[in-house]
């Protein structure tokens, strides 16, 4: 008896493709090897459709189908997608409830009396026709593309040629509402669900990197308080923090940065090029070692490669890391922990740590700085789990509102006057108010007996070899600084003959 063909999921470009590759006498085995695929058979399947594939590959926006199928309101949709091309070509926003209403009145004036436009419907359209949902995004709007065709083609390669790409930099801040949670959520039936207040406490977070990837200098954090209470006892930082009253980039903040950055560069005799954008708070005094280049006015969404990326991957990381804290938080206690900027800090360091290499260098393409051919991987710096927070059929809206939600969120104040100002106002250096817990010093003994436990916890599971790597790594840090700190009078070394 034959063997059942192998059933394949192939979309439509890709079954253009393999006709064409037939058209040109291309051997079956050699296609099937190109396309990774099992059975011949579904060639044969393929080059049948063939007059089908082709008139739905050049007629439909989204060539990702696998399936030939066609809604019952094809006219309907077509006639709705030259609507939203053209709002799109015009810069005009528009929202689930205007394509719905659109639809409806195109479906009213064709003589389809049953169309509904649901929710559901609607879905499906976005899915079929590869209509996603985006926000707008800063400047990307008024940016001139003369400006920018002018910067990529002419001035950039001029200011680039002297330096190698890890001596290229770009620095960028980012407003966070560090305590924020996604606006939605699943709720079982008969459940208590009460609804709160968007957190709207912010950070600002200065994120700086070189166009290799090489070099992800630590992040600056700038908060309301000086003296968050969770700092007690904490004597160092994965991060830079500052504060000020509005947890803003000052010109002072950003000129001391600059300044201690120019030492370290003096010492080791290297000189590197900074890319910013214009803002106000930028303002710096000479500096021997760094040769700043500011970006064209209003044209950092679309050059500035902290814009074009990377910041968006550090808020994702964020998000994932804070829900999936909260959410273990809740398992072991059932109370949902609070989130404090120190938390916050730990997180966000976290998430920069993370992100690849090849992320940084993919927006410092798309920025026009590297134009020679590098090996990358695939520009995809998507964090794990998300699936696991998110239903699956809502993930690319929700997922992408929570993540920008804080996008537009100013990070400096375009009055001179305050930019500049001096933050030594006594609501900066009081102590926050954020929740007090008061914590004993963790001696070594305790934390060598809670390395302890982890390695035993981590051996309860299979294939957990690299987070017991890591647990090693911390065990050995402790031990040596334990070492480090002893003082040499206290060693004492004692022979038994």
């Amino acid at each position: 008896m034959m063997a059942n063909r192998i059933r394949e999921s192939i979309d439509i470009e890709t079954k253009y493709q393999i006709i064409k590759l037939v058209e040109k006498k291309e051997k079956y085995a050699s296609i099937m090897k190109q396309f990774n695929l099992k059975n011949k058979a579904n060639i044969s399947v393929i080059v049948k459709q063939k007059e089908e594939i082709i008139k739905a590959f050049e007629e439909r926006s989204n060539s990702k189908r696998k399936s030939l199928k066609t809604t019952t309101y094809e006219d309907v949709e077509q006639n709705l997608l030259q609507f939203v091309g053209l709002c799109n070509n015009n810069n005009l926003p528009i929202n689930g409830p205007i394509i719905k209403e659109k639809a409806k009145d195109i479906a009213s004036r064709i003589g389809h009396s049953n169309f509904e436009a649901s929710n559901g419907w609607l879905s499906r359209f976005c899915k079929r026709n590869s209509v996603h949902f985006k926000v707008i995004h800063g400047e990307s709007g008024s940016v001139c593309q003369d400006t920018t065709n002018e910067w990529i083609n002419s001035k950039l390669p001029s200011i680039i040629s002297d330096f190698k790409l890890c001596d290229i930099y770009n620095a960028d801040e980012f407003g966070l509402f560090f305590r924020l949670k996604p606006t939605k959520t699943f709720i079982a039936n008969k459940s208590n669900f009460i609804g709160g207040k968007h957190s709207k406490e912010r950070i600002t977070i200065l994120v700086c990197c070189n166009a290799d990837g090489s070099d992800k200098r630590k992040l600056m954090v700038i908060g309301k308080s000086a003296k968050p209470r969770c700092f007690r006892k904490i004597k160092s930082l994965p991060v830079i923090y500052e504060a000020n009253k509005k947890a803003w980039m000052t010109s002072d903040i950003f000129k001391n940065y600059l300044l201690k950055w120019n030492n370290q560069l003096a010492r080791k005799n290297r000189n590197i090029l900074l890319l910013i954008d214009n803002c106000p708070s930028h303002i710096f005094n000479f500096l021997s070692n760094i040769k700043v280049v500011f970006l064209p006015k209003n044209t950092t969404s679309v050059l500035q490669p902290c814009d074009l990326g990377i910041i968006k991957c550090i808020k994702g990381r964020y998000r994932l890391l804070m829900m999936k804290k909260l959410i273990a938080n809740f398992e072991i206690s059932r109370n949902e922990k609070y989130i404090d900027i120190l938390d916050g800090i730990y997180m966000i360091a976290s998430a920069w740590n993370d992100i690849n290499i090849s992320t940084i260098q993919n927006c410092f393409i798309k920025a026009g700085i590297i134009t020679e051919t590098i090996a990358l991987e695939e520009y995809a710096d998507e964090p794990d789990g998300w699936n696991f927070l998110i239903e699956q059929s809502d993930v690319e809206i929700e997922k992408d509102m929570f993540i920008t939600f804080d996008d537009n969120l100013k990070t400096s104040d375009d009055d001179f006057n305050i930019i500049v100002e001096n933050d030594n106002d006594n609501d900066v250096n009081k102590e926050s108010d954020e929740e007090d817990i008061i914590e004993e010093k963790i001696t070594t003994k305790e934390a060598l007996l809670a390395i302890d436990k982890l390695k035993k916890y981590f051996c309860n599971f299979e294939n957990c070899e690299l987070s017991l790597c890591d647990v090693i790594k911390v065990e050995k840090s402790i031990i040596k600084h334990c070492i480090d700190n002893l003082k040499q009078s206290k060693i004492t070394f004692i022979n038994k003959h």
